[in-house]
């Protein structure tokens, strides 16, 4: 839980913010004009949360940091084997993901044909009984005609912020844009179902359940009962050493509740705002009354209440 992590990642960070002091005798002194006053973590809950919101997001926690291990369903091809491997105290890294396509002659636009990958662009190089290897390229890294991209993990906290933005203003800012004409304009991103897509590689996932068990499956293996296939593997194993599926729904919702109510450091008064905050709709435990975004012309936040 991130009660006990706080105590243990304050020391180096405490010890950062001296380095960064220019060795100054302590670590509230200054230098050249700077003053360290102390950390302020983005990988803790956001005050004000009900006892069930913070009840979710301390079982999430634990998820978050968990090994897993392939009797828990891990596998059979996997990136890692925790979250924590790729989000580091919740932001970007160490871990990533490597990614290739066969690209067109100028260098950057997708094939139609991939088959040349027939387990998928990720790459899943780590692997487990009964599995005898992973997902890997055997294409050099100067092929002619494939692109190559390593992606660091993105950062969790904030992700509510995201969430909290209306559906119409998205779709009255790319209205907005298109209108303006330019060469910089963006789409509203859309998944299968007609959702407005939010999260992951090119915003395809609409919701942070939906992106919470994308990740599980694709970077871990781990099925649930919206990701219930393994991915793609050489030795064509449809499950691992764990029959069925691996996680249950209550489990990917509630690290799901730790990227929506993860605080992102603090507001100028210096304290988080849980009020602005959208949460699921009834049927998931979350409040129906919540505060939603809207977002004005020029790019401030208004919100309104929902019910």
């Amino acid at each position: 839980m991130r009660t006990g992590t706080a105590h243990r990642r304050s020391g180096w960070v405490g010890a950062a913010a001296c380095v960064l002091a220019l060795a100054a005798p302590g670590c509230g002194d200054t230098a050249d004009g700077l003053t360290v006053r102390g950390e302020d973590p983005t990988n803790l809950p956001l005050a004000g949360l009900t006892d069930d919101e913070q009840a979710r997001f301390d079982r999430g926690d634990v998820l978050f940091e968990q090994e897993f291990r392939p009797v828990q369903g891990l596998g059979p091809v996997y990136i890692r084997a925790a979250c924590v491997r790729c989000h580091v105290d919740d932001a970007r890294g160490p871990g990533a993901v490597e990614r290739v396509v066969f690209v067109e002659a100028d260098g950057f636009t997708p094939r139609a044909d991939q088959s040349g990958f027939p387990f998928g662009p990720a790459l899943r190089p780590q692997f487990v009984a009964p599995a005898t290897q992973g997902v890997v390229s055997m294409l050099g890294p100067e092929t002619p005609g494939v692109l190559r991209s390593v992606r660091v993990g993105p950062a969790v906290f904030g992700r509510g912020w995201m969430e909290a933005i209306t559906d119409a203003a998205i779709e009255a800012g790319a209205a907005a844009q298109a209108q303006a004409g330019g060469v910089v304009r963006g789409r509203v991103a859309r998944t299968s179902d007609g959702r407005i897509g939010r999260f992951g590689l090119k915003a395809r996932v609409a919701t942070l359940e939906d992106f919470s068990a994308d990740a599980f499956r694709n970077d871990m293996g781990l099925t649930s009962p919206t990701q219930p296939t393994e991915p793609a593997n050489p030795d064509g194993l449809t499950d691992d050493t764990r029959p069925g599926l691996d996680l249950p729904q209550s489990a990917v919702d509630d690290v799901a509740s730790v990227g929506r109510h993860e605080r992102e450091g603090r507001w100028r008064d210096g304290r988080a705002r849980p009020d602005r905050l959208r949460h699921r709709p009834a049927g998931r435990g979350d409040k129906t009354h919540a505060r939603q975004h809207d977002l004005t012309d020029d790019g401030k936040a208004v919100h309104g209440d929902l019910h």
